[in-house]
């Protein structure tokens, strides 16, 4: 695999391995004393994070209440990782990760919201 290169752009991970890859990017990011490591595993998580939506048919064949489960998992993560973000001096991505954050919310709140609602 080439430098720089996404880890996961080859991985089918289900969307809860998923979640869970990408907080352990998010623990990485915070304990790293290296910023550039730092911001290469926040990147990384916000991809994997961005997977999840793509894998929304995955979704379907979930139990409802595992699915409003993993949506608060999700936008807990993104507000996660605009908080790191942010530390970082990453701001516009910071506020791309609270957005999305706020998006996965309004789906909780909305259980009637077509799925089609846009996460990066």
């Amino acid at each position: 695999m080439p430098f720089g290169a996404n880890p996961m752009s080859q991985v089918h991970l289900s969307p809860q391995q998923s979640l869970e890859f990408a907080n352990i990017c998010l623990a990485g990011a915070r304990t790293t004393k290296d910023l550039g490591v730092a911001q290469e595993l926040c990147h990384d998580a916000g991809s994997v994070l961005a997977q999840i939506k793509r894998a929304s048919s995955t979704l379907a064949s979930l139990k409802s209440t595992d699915v409003q489960t993993l949506r608060e998992k999700v936008s807990a993560t993104y507000s996660d990782l605009g908080d790191l973000q942010d530390s970082l001096g990453q701001s516009e991505k910071a506020q791309t990760s609270y957005k999305n954050a706020e998006q996965w919310r309004y789906v909780i709140e909305n259980p009637k919201v077509p799925s089609e609602c846009k996460h990066e």
